[in-house]
């Protein structure tokens, strides 16, 4: 006999299998991104017991420019919460959705650096209810032609990258991962 779960209950199960999913989006994409740019990561503000955590890209560079990744994200958000208020949502609300925005607008920053390097997506948008933020989620990765990754391979390595990267922040305040990273790079290889 099967436990009917109340809607409440499926949501917050629903919420975890997304948040968890971007967690894994996430540690791929930087995998990938390091093939181009040394990328510079810190452990989230707060942690979350319930599902993995995203770490916080702080700057990702070139040898030649930086980009400081926190700032131009929270440039981005404060945009939108502007845009919001000018058209009628409450400030309260507004602001709400600037710290959500935050994580979405960080995930599609990453999946746009990727894009300049001739990779693209197979994807789908949230609902984005009321006039929120959509955020893309991808299920395949290609570049020139060629079929990277899966589903099954996203949550795989995603998963491995994650938790070397939260091993790596456990002694250290701050991540320097120099381009091509040997151990980040096996495991993507």
């Amino acid at each position: 006999m099967s436990v009917k779960l109340s809607d409440s209950e499926r949501l917050a199960e629903r919420y975890i299998e997304t948040k968890n999913y971007m967690v894994e989006e996430q540690g791929l994409l930087i995998a990938l991104l390091n093939k181009y740019y040394e990328i510079q990561v810190k452990l989230p503000r707060k942690k979350s017991s319930k599902t993995a955590n995203l770490v916080r890209v702080v700057a990702i560079g070139d040898g030649n420019d930086t980009i400081d990744f926190t700032k131009t994200v929270e440039d981005i958000c404060k945009c939108k919460m502007y845009f919001d208020e000018h058209n009628g949502i409450s400030e309260k609300t507004a602001y709400r959705r600037f710290t959500n925005n935050k994580i979405s607008e960080a995930h599609h920053y990453l999946m746009d650096l990727l894009r300049l390097h001739g990779y693209f997506y197979n994807s789908y948008y949230s609902s984005g209810k009321n006039h929120s933020n959509k955020t893309e989620t991808f299920t395949d990765i290609f570049k020139e032609g060629k079929h990277l990754f899966g589903l099954h391979d996203i949550v795989q390595k995603g998963i491995e990258i994650n938790e070397w990267m939260h091993s790596e922040l456990s002694s250290n305040d701050l991540l320097f991962l120099s381009k091509n990273d040997s151990i980040l790079q096996s495991f993507i290889n």
